[in-house]
């Protein structure tokens, strides 16, 4: 603060994380909406955090986290994005084909630069909705998706991810229309 740093608070840690495409607990792991334990494998970073190399041994859970690497789970995190114009929020309901797949567990509104065909940053700045849903391990990124934003099913799209950094050092919004 003292050169020159501005304080920033929880929305400020969710955008940035968001786009990241990092998980939050009590959000991406935990318990979901409904109050039901997330599996750990729904997230697609567990693979990074939980070992079965012979040398760990035995330990509590082993063989359920075990299955669930293997065989996958009923529901993942997936990145999101909307496609219509709103916000989403943590607890929206998500639905596909007019039955409900899963929640939003995070969403926020972000902006973003617009960069030239050089990699040049332009005058022109945007703002996209994104976040993480917890929904059926069937739905991919093809499928029609829709969630209830304040009553209203707006479309939405399963993404690779939020940002790119191809071109350091700026990261690139991935916008999905």
């Amino acid at each position: 603060i003292e050169l020159g740093a501005a304080p920033t608070a929880l929305g400020a840690r969710d955008t940035l994380r968001l786009e990241a495409g990092l998980p939050l607990y009590g959000h991406e792991m935990g318990e979901d909406h409904a109050g039901c334990e997330m599996p750990i494998f729904a997230v697609s970073l567990a693979k990074f955090a939980v070992s079965f190399k012979e040398e760990k041994g035995d330990f509590v859970a082993r063989e359920l986290l075990l299955d669930q690497k293997e065989n996958g789970t009923p529901k993942k995190v997936v990145p999101i994005a909307l496609v219509d114009r709103g916000v989403m929020r943590a607890g929206m309901d998500i639905y596909r084909d007019g039955v409900h797949i899963g929640w939003v567990t995070s969403g926020t509104m972000v902006p973003y630069y617009n960069f030239g065909e050089n990699g040049q940053i332009l005058d022109s700045t945007g703002k996209r909705s994104i976040g993480f849903a917890y929904i059926d391990s069937s739905v991919t990124a093809d499928d029609e998706i829709h969630i209830d934003v304040r009553g209203k099913k707006l479309r939405a799209r399963i993404v690779a991810r939020h940002m790119i950094q191809n071109e350091p050092p700026y990261g690139k919004a991935v916008i999905n229309k």
